[in-house]
């Protein structure tokens, strides 16, 4: 989603028309593959391997992008490619035509086409019962979603060195701000990993754990959190975009000061009007 929003942006700024390199995807078979098309009002639109050469080049289409992501070795790249380094005070600054690689995970990569980009990713699929019927209890108070993410988190190696999972003492950090500012809090709770969930997170105030959607079903809750009033996301783009999608700007969005586990990295992608901790 990040990807396709910087992507989308950037076509818009150099008035273009946006292809999609998703050969990368071929062999990804995590969090049930590339589902961007199927959920959102999204085509995906592929460049063909002739206009991939004219601006990448043959040799990098057989990887040294992945290779050679490092500032003083830009040289070796064609002008019109551009690696994602983490640091979006640089901004997107292209000439058409252009190929970015990358994650892009920050909302200056393309806030100027917020509205257009919450239109793209408007959910398409059709809730059923019983995701409407909390869909109706969201609506009907003070909801606040809260998301666990650990799975992979934990599980693969290179997660785990590079994210990690948010400490205890950050969701109590979180409820205990949240609920001072929320007059009849509600929480919705998100998880790859319930039982923790469930065995850890007490707030003290009414609790729903939606365990419902797994597989290929697990979309819709991106799209219930995207539908609370106030969110505690954790470092997952997974909850950073069903807070995002939230249009209520009366909302309160709380997000780990600490993002990435590598201590390397200090990008933080949460907006600054949403409240560290």
């Amino acid at each position: 989603m990040f990807q396709y929003a910087a992507g989308y942006a950037l076509s818009r700024r150099l008035n273009a028309s946006l292809r999609c390199d998703i050969s990368d995807f071929a062999k990804y078979k995590i969090h049930n593959g590339l589902e961007i098309s199927k959920v959102f009002n999204c085509a995906i639109k592929r460049p063909s391997p002739q206009e991939l050469d004219n601006v990448i080049g043959r040799n990098a289409r057989k990887g040294i992008l992945k290779r050679i992501k490092i500032v003083t070795l830009s040289y070796l790249y064609n002008q019109h490619v551009l690696i994602d380094r983490y640091k979006p005070e640089d901004g997107i600054n292209l000439k058409a035509p252009s190929y970015i690689k990358g994650y892009w995970q920050n909302e200056k990569y393309f806030k100027d086409y917020s509205h257009e980009i919450r239109r793209i990713f408007d959910f398409r699929p059709a809730m059923d019962g019983r995701n409407q019927e909390i869909s109706n209890h969201i609506s009907n108070g003070d909801s606040i979603s809260v998301h666990v993410r650990r799975g992979d988190y934990i599980t693969n190696r290179k997660a785990k060195r590079e994210l990690g999972t948010a400490p205890m003492s950050y969701f109590k950090s979180a409820i205990a701000y949240i609920t001072k500012k929320v007059a009849s809090p509600r929480f919705f709770v998100f998880s790859d990993d319930m039982p923790w969930a469930k065995s850890n997170l007490h707030t003290g105030f009414p609790t729903d754990y939606i365990e419902n959607n797994v597989g290929s079903c697990s979309f819709f809750d991106m799209q219930l959190m995207s539908q609370c009033r106030h969110h505690i996301i954790t470092n997952s783009s997974f909850s950073w975009w069903g807070a995002w999608l939230n249009q209520d700007r009366e909302k309160i969005v709380i997000g780990p000061r600490k993002w990435f586990a590598n201590h390397k990295r200090l990008h933080n992608p949460c907006p600054p009007e949403w409240v560290l901790m």
